[in-house]
C-alpha cells in the first residue's frame, strides 16, 4: 500500500489494511521459504540420484551442483525476495477483506475507491456521501480483524513440504554415511 493510499483513508481503515499488507507479505515469504527448501532438496536429491545411477565425472558433478545452486537462487528470487518487494494496492487488500467478510457488503472496497485521490472528483460522488460512507464503513469494520482475511493454509503447506523434503534428504544422507563408514571400517 502506497503512502498516498494510506493517507487518503480514515486512520482505522488505513491501519487495518496496512496490517493485512504485512501479513500477506509475511505469508508469501513463508510460502517462498517452504518452496525454496522443497526445490533445493528435490534438486539436490535428483543430483545425488543421477550421480548414484550413472558414473559421472567431476565435470558432470560440478555441473549438477551448479544446476542445484542456480535452481535455488532462481527460486529464492522468485518466491522470497519478490514477495518481500511487491506492493499490494489498497484496492487488492480491500477486496481480500470484503471477500473474507461478506457481511461488510463491499464497504471496504467502496471506501478505498472513493478515497482514491487519483480518481477525478466528479467520479467520486459528493463529499457528504463520501464522509457518510466512510463513517459507516469505520463503524461496521471496527470489530473485523483485517489480518484474518489472509489465508495461511498455502504458506503452512509449503513450509511443511519444505521441512519434510529436507528431513528426508538428511535422513537418507545419514543412512548412506553410516553404510559407507561401516564398509570402510578397520574391523570390516
Amino acid at each position: 500500500m502506497t503512502k498516498r493510499e494510506y493517507e487518503s483513508l480514515p486512520q482505522e481503515l488505513a491501519v487495518g489494511l496496512q496490517s493485512l499488507d504485512l501479513r500477506v507479505r509475511g505469508l508469501a515469504v513463508l510460502r517462498g521459504f517452504g518452496l525454496l527448501c522443497a526445490v533445493a532438496g528435490a534438486a539436490l536429491a535428483t543430483g545425488l540420484v543421477i550421480d548414484w545411477l550413472v558414473d559421472v565425472g567431476v565435470a558432470a558433478r560440478t555441473a549438477l551442483l551448479l544446476g542445484v545452486i542456480l535452481a535455488t537462487f532462481v527460486t529464492l528470487a522468485a518466491t522470497v525476495i519478490g514477495p518481500m518487494l511487491r506492493r499490494t494496492s489498497a484496492s487488492e487488500l480491500a477486496a481480500l477483506v470484503d471477500t473474507a467478510y461478506p457481511e461488510l457488503g463491499e464497504r471496504i472496497e467502496s471506501a478505498v475507491e472513493l478515497s482514491d485521490s487519483s480518481v477525478p472528483e466528479r467520479h467520486r460522488g459528493s463529499p457528504l456521501m463520501r464522509s457518510r460512507l466512510l463513517e459507516e464503513t469505520v463503524r461496521h469494520s471496527g470489530s473485523v480483524h483485517f489480518g484474518g482475511a489472509a489465508n495461511s493454509k498455502s504458506a503452512i503447506r509449503w513450509i511443511a513440504i519444505g521441512i519434510m523434503t529436507l528431513l528426508l534428504l538428511r535422513s537418507e544422507e545419514r543412512r548412506v554415511g553410516k553404510e559407507c563408514r561401516s564398509r570402510w571400517s578397520p574391523e570390516h
